[in-house]
């Protein structure tokens, strides 16, 4: 009698250790897959964000150019230091 509950008992800590065990794979798995989307989203931001800077770059650049073309065109020059 006393073989059989010592087994009954080896038998509920390993179920419950399995069980605590899944428990943990999951939650650090679900943790993982968030932080890989929060990754991914920052990343997706970050590639936006270059391009804006791109854009606005070369659209400063551009009317810049425009500027000083007109500048000259009418005889106006910008103070240079």
């Amino acid at each position: 009698m006393l073989k059989k509950e010592i087994e009954v008992k080896i038998l509920t800590f390993l179920a419950l250790l399995s069980l605590l065990l899944g428990i943990n794979y999951t939650k650090v798995k679900h943790d993982n897959d968030v932080l890989q989307q929060e990754l991914q989203q920052s990343q997706e931001n970050l590639n936006k964000a270059k391009s804006d800077v791109e854009y606005y770059s070369n659209q400063y650049n551009k009317y810049r150019e425009l500027s000083i073309e007109l500048e000259n065109q009418i005889g106006v020059y910008s103070y240079e230091p």
